[in-house]
């Protein structure tokens, strides 16, 4: 019995998909997993995934945080530099870092942590990783501790 016409390609297709879905599963996984908070952003910092970790440290759960720019969860006082450092990384920067203070949700107090920032590329698509580093040593940064200072 011969296949119809198509099938064989139809077939291919499958298998590509049924091995992206795979590799997608093993990422997740992996992102997931890791012992360090990480978030993935658009070239603008806007947050498409985020695992646990991190997640936690802005009090939201991490399918709520999918949309939303990161931004919204920078101090005030630290929201121009947060900006210009989004910029830079999704003009062209490879990699940097800033110490930023964030303001998680639900009345959390603000924390200082250090922000590794990498551009990805995934079939032409640059993607932002975020590493956050708390910094308990640094959690009162230009002399306000509360989020609240003005730019």
């Amino acid at each position: 019995m011969e296949s119809a016409p198509g099938q064989s390609g139809f077939q291919e297709r499958a298998v590509r998909i049924a091995q992206l879905e795979s590799e997608l599963a093993r990422y997740r996984a992996l992102f997931d997993g890791v012992s360090d908070p990480l978030a993935e952003t658009d070239t603008r910092g806007v947050i498409q995934a985020a695992n646990p970790l991190f997640a936690r440290l802005l009090g939201v759960h991490p399918l709520f945080l999918a949309g939303k720019p990161l931004l919204h969860f920078v101090a005030r006082g630290d929201t121009r530099a947060f900006r210009d450092f989004v910029k830079s990384i999704g003009n062209g920067a490879s990699e940097e870092r800033l110490v930023v203070r964030f303001r998680p949700r639900h009345g959390s107090p603000p924390f200082a942590a250090q922000v590794d920032a990498r551009v990805l590329a995934f079939d032409g698509v640059r993607h932002i990783l975020w590493h956050v580093r708390p910094r308990v040593s640094a959690l009162v940064l230009d002399g306000a501790s509360d989020g609240t200072a003005e730019e």
